[in-house]
């Protein structure tokens, strides 16, 4: 290929919103002809173009990953000699219907796996089922704790405006409860707010454990008011 043209992939590339680092290049062989391919870094996902080798200025044919399961690789073209527009256009196609759904849909948090998996931080963090209600000692040391909770999540995630309004209702709502709600209510009511403080803040997988792991860092200080 010719570095114009393959310059012309890079431009696509950053036109699309995404970082060129996450992509690499290789030349090898298929069909038995040279290829240029371009793939998406830790991922399936490759965009190949089968070369001529005998002239600079022919494509024989281009092969990519599509959004599917098991990632299948599709042959872009039946006719031989695709353009250069061709090439441009599929490119495109690829990035956007295939590429940066695969990217969107990596990154996106599972919320039902985290509920899972965090449930069992609550039953661990505060305790066993109670309906009794709290002493008004253990309200105010609650309450110190949900600042402390806030303070921390501020400090991790750095949230917008938008989302520190979010985050303030939340756990203005799970301060104010704690006046009214026995223990077990007050604690389911505690993970649910966890949850949507993590839904807020477009947290990944990893930085849900890491928000649920603030939490349990804060209230096993005060395992005991919860038994």
């Amino acid at each position: 290929m010719l570095k114009k043209q393959k310059n012309a992939l890079m431009k696509l590339i950053q036109e699309h919103g995404l970082p060129i680092e996450c992509f690499e290049v290789t030349e090898g062989e298929r069909e038995g002809h040279p290829t240029f391919s371009i793939k998406y870094r830790n991922s399936p996902f490759v965009f190949i173009i089968l070369e001529d080798e005998n002239n600079f200025h022919r494509i024989r044919n281009i092969f990519y990953t599509i959004f599917n399961v098991n990632f299948p690789v599709h042959k872009c073209y039946a006719k031989s000699d695709p353009t250069n527009a061709d090439i441009y256009d599929s490119f495109k196609q690829w990035i956007t219907n295939h590429l940066i759904p695969y990217i969107d849909e990596s990154v996106e948090p599972d919320l039902w796996q985290q509920l899972k998996e965090n449930q069992l931080v609550t039953g661990e963090t505060l305790g066993t089922e109670e309906t009794s209600p709290f002493t008004a000692p253990e309200k105010v040391q609650l309450k110190l704790s949900i600042n402390e909770f806030k303070y921390l999540i501020e400090e991790k995630f750095k949230p917008t405006e938008k989302q520190l309004d979010i985050i303030n209702a939340r756990l203005n709502y799970l301060t104010d409860s704690v006046e009214r709600l026995n223990r077990i209510d007050w604690k389911s009511l505690a993970l649910s707010t966890v949850i949507s403080i993590g839904i807020a803040l477009s947290l990944s997988h990893e930085q849900g454990q890491s928000l649920f792991a603030l939490f349990k860092q804060v209230f096993m200080k005060i395992q005991y008011l919860l038994p």
